[in-house]
């Protein structure tokens, strides 16, 4: 009887074990958002910067100062969180462990809010193996692309509080503050928890018991404010801390975006994100010309509308099941999966209208924070007995993603990267921008163009959005990271950090600038405008760099009367 009740979690721990441990075997990757929050953690762990979430980079007012960098364009939470274990293990390690921990901790939440519902053995199964394909996404067993981890292993802990203060009243204080706490672990978490909110106030409000209602509002506000409060005494100024850094940010084509297409992605994302079926939805839009030839010649943004009809099936099975299980069993949690799912995504939404940009049908990986408290309703409801449409488009929305997230982490993650196990440097981190081959070499070939440690290296990788910072991991010098996606360094480093940027960058002391670009920008002609940034730079000349680089690297002394 213990067996079988533990089944499940032990099944949880068992396979995601087995996929972080086949994952050891290879270098770890990480992706623009989080090489940006963990660039501040690399410095703190250097002696570079005082805290992690603060950056230290060259002043583009003038290159031989330094200035801190304070960030609103992500919560600190995750810098916070993967701090502790990078002062004790190797950098590439401290993720994976940090990232298995915080994996099991939601998965822990989730199965637990599962037993509350006393449901029969391939039920549990079901749902188990449904959270095991965030192991090898999200989970950051061989990557960790995105912070969204955050929310998976923090979303079912606020949802059985809010379960708590629905049912007990209490406490009601220290239970806003842990609601609004979700503000400093990811803002898409937050949105998340605003019905969870919503669901633990209802009674209080609609039995006119103002002040409880106050002590969990006032609870809930504390941690916001505080994080604003913050964020104001260090960022540039008070527009830029109100919304984010996203005042600095202007959209490359503002016509991409049209309003009249958010309705579809608010009818396709939720099935797109249940069970993570966006996996294949996005391979399938995306990379299926080949196979699918009317796509040819269609832009990215005109993609999203099929995209997000690719989710229809999935958001009418979430409907389905959950109306289904409120007329036949009501019950507070089934009411709370409504309601955070339905109210998640109308906000979510509401956030895509307000900023011009479809976070629906584009960041359809945010469900991972809500979505799964829904699972066991469509999963049971799809699988009762007599019910076989249901059963063959549960089956086909459960075993699609799980097969392409197995096979993309088998293929993509482990084989593709078992070559490149020598190539990183003491990180331990897979860096192909820099060499396929040895990072060190090329850090080496870096640190010998430099006169100083007061010299600059600006960093300038593959055309996109943030390659840049991934690049900086393995080249801790005094670095200025150049590239297409500077908005969130804030409005001081909005044009200085931008590769299409026209500001000139002055020293008002002699210093070196060594220029490490990647070939790619090269080819395409970038250097040249890079190098006339800065005006003080005489002759620039060409460092010798390995054969297999896929960078090169240019210097010039800056002249200062």
């Amino acid at each position: 009887m213990l067996l079988k009740r533990w089944s499940p979690y032990l099944m949880a721990l068992a396979l995601s074990s087995a996929a972080f441990l086949a994952a050891a075997a290879v270098p770890y990757r990480v992706d623009t958002d989080t090489a940006f929050q963990l660039g501040s953690v690399a410095q703190w762990l250097h002696g570079a910067s005082p805290a992690p979430g603060m950056l230290r980079l060259p002043d583009p007012a003038d290159l031989s100062r330094d200035r801190s960098v304070w960030s609103t364009w992500w919560p600190p939470g995750f810098p916070l969180l993967y701090a502790p274990l990078v002062a004790v293990l190797p950098f590439a390690a401290a993720l994976r462990v940090t990232s298995f921990l915080l994996f099991l901790v939601g998965s822990l939440g989730w199965l637990r809010l599962l037993d509350r519902l006393a449901p029969p053995p391939w039920l549990r199964l079901l749902v188990t193996l449904a959270l095991l394909g965030y192991a090898v996404t999200i989970g950051g067993a061989a990557s960790l692309r995105s912070a969204d981890l955050l929310a998976y292993a923090a979303g079912p802990w606020l949802a059985a509080l809010a379960l708590r203060l629905r049912e007990r009243e209490s406490p009601l204080f220290l239970g806003g503050i842990a609601l609004g706490a979700s503000y400093w672990l990811r803002y898409s978490l937050f949105l998340a928890v605003l019905p969870l909110a919503v669901f633990a106030g209802w009674r209080l409000l609609r039995e006119r018991r103002l002040l409880r209602l106050a002590g969990l509002t006032l609870g809930f506000a504390l941690p916001v404010a505080a994080l604003f409060l913050l964020n104001l005494r260090l960022s540039e100024d008070l527009k830029e801390t109100a919304t984010g850094a996203r005042s600095t940010w202007t959209v490359d084509d503002p016509s991409a975006f049209r309003p009249a297409r958010v309705a579809l992605s608010l009818a396709g994302a939720p099935g797109l994100g249940l069970f993570q079926n966006d996996l294949w939805a996005t391979h399938l839009t995306y990379f299926s010309d080949a196979h699918l030839p009317f796509l040819r010649g269609v832009g990215f943004d005109d993609r999203l509308p099929l995209k997000s009809l690719l989710g229809l099936p999935g958001t009418a099975l979430l409907a389905w099941a959950l109306l289904r299980e409120r007329r036949r069993r009501p019950g507070l949690q089934a009411d709370l999966a409504a309601l955070a799912a339905a109210g998640f995504y109308l906000i979510l939404a509401a956030v895509s209208l307000l900023v011009g940009y479809d976070y629906l049908a584009k960041e359809t990986r945010f469900a991972a924070g809500v979505l799964p408290l829904s699972y066991p309703f469509v999963l049971g409801a799809a699988f009762a007995p007599g019910r076989r449409l249901p059963a063959l488009l549960a089956a086909f929305l459960l075993g699609a993603p799980l097969a392409f997230a197995t096979a993309e982490f088998a293929k993509r993650d482990l084989r593709d990267r078992l070559p490149l196990r020598g190539s990183a440097a003491e990180t331990g981190l897979l860096t192909p921008e820099l060499s396929p081959r040895s990072v060190p070499a090329v850090r080496s070939a870096v640190a010998a163009a430099r006169r100083s440690p007061a010299d600059l290296v600006v960093v300038a990788g593959p055309a996109g959005w943030g390659s840049s910072y991934v690049m900086a991991l393995d080249l801790p010098f005094r670095t200025l990271p150049v590239g297409t996606f500077s908005a969130p360094l804030g409005a001081r480093y909005l044009d200085a950090a931008e590769l299409r940027g026209t500001v000139p960058l002055r020293s008002s002391r002699p210093l070196r600038v060594v220029i490490v670009a990647a070939r790619e920008l090269v080819r395409d002609g970038w250097l040249p405008r890079l190098e006339s940034r800065f005006p003080q730079a005489r002759l620039w000349r060409p460092a010798p760099v390995p054969a297999h680089s896929n960078v090169e690297v240019w210097l010039s002394d800056l002249e200062v009367p």
